[in-house]
This record gives structure tokens, C-alpha cells and sequence, in this order.
């Protein structure tokens, strides 16, 4: 089966769409208005799950992505989905208020792009067959959906880098501020008439939206990394960007608390009193004796108080010195890249 891309080119596609009665849709830069002539295309096929197992079909999630060829030097991309997960995502996404609420801040990124991509999305085979599914997707109520939960994760975010700067933990409460200012950027374009943004195409947004040479694109644009500033000037400007935009929605916040997770790619190694990590064995960094004492616990199950407390018991010190020398070995553990924190809800 020919799948007709352009004018003059075609890709054989037979290897993918197992049945007729497969959809096919381009969902990517192209029809964003942001494609060059490197752009891959990204596709999705969207199959009848009852239909599945006898077509064929990868027993996948939603976003389970393949490349399957090339076109002039462009990578084509599918991805498969069911009709029945496009369906339940729509009524899920359709049915949240449009008001803060946790529902709408615990929504994955991963759902709110699918949803996005379904609104834009073009038919390149069997259309009529999209048409009723592409109508439960609303782009413009979408728009002001995307808006608040990106509103809400600018205090969420926000909230989680003060407390790291009263941790005493600057580094990590800069990765935040700067995940914070790029939610509060994503929510005044959403605000602004651009329904979704992805860290691709943030800044050709800001410019097609506002102009190169606007005050917010070069605010923007300015905030990407730290530069010369310090840590403190650069949180304040993130708290005047987020003011200056009138980001103040926000919901009750649940209780956070702090994850670790050790990084699979790298092996703990002694050699003498020094202690190493190994990284896909090739790559050795020294790390503190603390912090390979604390690599069994961090499994990303643990919070940082529970790990505060076994390395308490197991050292037979305070919790004090103990909550110290666990946050200094994380930080190092961090530096490495050894591991990644995160916030969880705490759970009774």
C-alpha cells in the first residue's frame, strides 16, 4: 500500500497498515507551520483494537513510535494508537472543568500533546473514517485548558523552588525556576491563541506570536539559562516574568514530598578508600562514600525523609547531621548524574 506524502514522492507503508480500515494521519511540524525540509514526518496510525491481534498490530501504548523509512532525507515516524484510547482520552480531557483543580495538574504532558496532535491532525488515509473521531477534539477549548494547567504548574513549580532555596539546595532550585519560567512562557501563549507548546518550537511561537524583537521574546529568550546572573537574580526575574503575565491561578497544594532514583547506567566500584561510580562501564566518577551507602535505597519508592531516617539508624547519628549528609550526597550523586529527584503527593 502507497501512502501519498507529497506531490511526487510516496513511501510503502504495507509493512504498518495491516488493514484497510486503518487510519493514517500527519500530525507533526508540517501542519504546524514550522516544518523545514528536514522535518520528519510524524505520522499515527490509529487501528480498531478488537482488530489488533488479528492485523498484526504491536500490542502498544499510545506512544509507541517507530521509524519506518525515509523521504529526501526525512525520517518517517508512526505511531500507533487505538480508536478506543483516542476515545476515552477526548471524553477525559472534554469533561475536566475549566478551573483549577488537581485533576487538571495531574494530567500527563503525554496526554495533553496526544489530544493537541488529534486536533491538528490531517487525514492522509481513510478521512472519513477520522472525521467523527478528530470532532470530539475541541483545539480552542483545549487552548484554555492547556493555558491553566500550564498556569498551575508555574505555582506548583514555583512553590517546590522556594522551598529548595530555603534547603538550602540553589542548584536544584534553579532546574526548577527554569522549568517554572517555561510553564509560565507556555501559558501566556496558550493564553495568546497558540493551543499547545512544545520546547521545540517555544521560541518560533514566541516570534510568530509576538515578533524576534518583542520585549516578552527577548524576557523569554533571556531566561533560557542562567548566564552571569545568580541564582537569586535569576529566581527574581522568573517571579517577575510570572507576575508580569498575571499568572496567579493555583489549587490547594497536595503534600510533596521529595524522590530519588539511581540511574540504572551506572555501578557502584571501590578501589582502596575511594569510591566510584561506573557509568555503562567505560565512564568512572568519584563520588563520597555517603553517597554509595544511600545508591540501594534509591529506588525512587523512598522519600527523602524515609532515607534521612535509615541513614540516621544505619550511622547512628542525629537526624539533623543525617539529613545533611544525605542531601550532600544526593547533590553529588546529582552533579554526576547519577540520579534524579522528584516531587510525589505523600500518601497516608
Amino acid at each position: 500500500m502507497n501512502l501519498q506524502l507529497s506531490q511526487d514522492k510516496t513511501i510503502d507503508l504495507k509493512v504498518l497498515i495491516f488493514d484497510q480500515s486503518n487510519i493514517v494521519c500527519d500530525g507533526g511540524s508540517q501542519i504546524e507551520g514550522f516544518g523545514t525540509k528536514r522535518s520528519d514526518y510524524d505520522l499515527y496510525l490509529i487501528f480498531d483494537a478488537d482488530q489488533r491481534e488479528a492485523n498484526g498490530i504491536p500490542d502498544t501504548t499510545f506512544d509507541y513510535h517507530m521509524p519506518v523509512g525515509e523521504i529526501d532525507g526525512r525520517t518517517v515516524d508512526i505511531e500507533l494508537m487505538s480508536k478506543q484510547y483516542l476515545s476515552n482520552l477526548a471524553d477525559t480531557i472534554n469533561q475536566l472543568e475549566g478551573k483549577p483543580n488537581n485533576k487538571i495538574v495531574n494530567i500527563k504532558l503525554e496526554r495533553l500533546n496526544t489530544y493537541y496532535r488529534m486536533c491538528i491532525a490531517r487525514a492522509l488515509y481513510n478521512g472519513g473514517d477520522f472525521a467523527p473521531i478528530q470532532a470530539k477534539f475541541d483545539k480552542e477549548r483545549f487552548r484554555g485548558l492547556f493555558a491553566l494547567w500550564c498556569e498551575l504548574h508555574t505555582a506548583r513549580t514555583k512553590r517546590e523552588g522556594r522551598a529548595q532555596l530555603d534547603a538550602g539546595e540553589d542548584e536544584a532550585a534553579f532546574e526548577t525556576y527554569r522549568d517554572c519560567y517555561q510553564f509560565a512562557t507556555d501559558s501566556h501563549l496558550a493564553k495568546h491563541g497558540e493551543a499547545f507548546t512544545s520546547r521545540k518550537y517555544r521560541f518560533s511561537k514566541l516570534a510568530r506570536r509576538f515578533g524576534r524583537d518583542s520585549e516578552v521574546f527577548q524576557r523569554c529568550w533571556g531566561l533560557k539559562s542562567l548566564g552571569n546572573r545568580s541564582i537569586a537574580d535569576y529566581v527574581r526575574e522568573v517571579e517577575t516574568l510570572c507576575d508580569d503575565f498575571g499568572l496567579k491561578a493555583d489549587v490547594a497544594a497536595e503534600e510533596r514530598v521529595q524522590m530519588a532514583r539511581a540511574r540504572k547506567a551506572f555501578t557502584p566500584f571501590r578501589v582502596g578508600q575511594q569510591h566510584y561510580l561506573v557509568e555503562n562501564r567505560t565512564h568512572m566518577v568519584p563520588v563520597p562514600a555517603d553517597a554509595v551507602a544511600l545508591w540501594p535505597e534509591l529506588d525512587g519508592k523512598a522519600d527523602l525523609d524515609q532515607l534521612t531516617a535509615s541513614f540516621a539508624k544505619r550511622e547512628k547519628i542525629g537526624a539533623d547531621a543525617a539529613g545533611q549528609r544525605v542531601r550532600a550526597a544526593l547533590e553529588a550523586l546529582e552533579k554526576v548524574g547519577a540520579c534524579a529527584r522528584s516531587y510525589a503527593p505523600r500518601h497516608s
